[in-house]
């Protein structure tokens, strides 16, 4: 199936239109939220998928997006989800009811996973992590848009070496490693959100 076909499914589900969906991503994403011009691409087979508007559009549908990416070309190898060049997680799947991962961020400009908040509607969800290597910042923010300025945090723990943090996962936040070498981190999200 090709994304567009998938998007298009989503929107007919929810009897969303293009004008709709694009109106959900402002509401979540301000003026950082993609075009109409893009969203206009994404449904009628014109697309231009970036990382970004994947983001955006399965934000917005209220999937996530592995969902919106699985049987489609655009599908990351199982197991896999890559943030960006910087950032990757490794998913552990488990018959258990919790997620285990291992995250991995290198040092730099965009070394940072997306800003993600588990939906406050499916519960409590809480999530942990241990740093194995280097230092990860969790950042919380106050809304889901991506190119919030470091500045416009809420608040940021500092997480090194050996050092564990557990959080609500329903606050928007992401990890990101201000450090001069690459960060690793086991992390564990309860309940699992997929």
């Amino acid at each position: 199936m090709d994304l567009t076909s998938k998007i298009n499914g989503l929107m007919d589900s929810q009897q969303m239109n293009a004008s709709d969906l694009y109106r959900a991503i402002k509401s979540l994403f301000g003026e950082k939220g993609i075009s109409m011009s893009l969203v206009y691409r994404a449904t009628s087979g014109k697309p231009r998928y970036s990382d970004e508007v994947i983001c955006q559009i399965a934000t917005a549908l209220g999937v996530t997006e592995k969902e919106l990416r699985k049987g489609t070309k655009y599908e990351e190898p199982e197991g896999i989800y890559r943030y960006n060049k910087k950032a990757l997680m490794r998913i552990y799947h488990t018959g258990l009811q919790f997620l285990p991962s291992e995250l991995e961020i290198e040092p730099g400009p965009g070394g940072k996973t997306h800003i993600e908040a588990q939906n406050k509607n499916k519960g409590k969800c809480d999530k942990y992590i241990k740093v194995l290597k280097g230092v990860i910042s969790i950042v919380f923010t106050s809304t889901l848009n991506n190119d919030e300025p470091l500045s416009e945090a809420i608040e940021i723990k500092r997480v090194r070496k050996g050092d564990s943090e557990g959080f609500d996962a329903t606050r928007p936040h992401y990890f990101l490693n201000r450090g001069k070498g690459p960060a690793t981190a086991i992390c564990v999200e309860y309940p699992k959100s997929y």
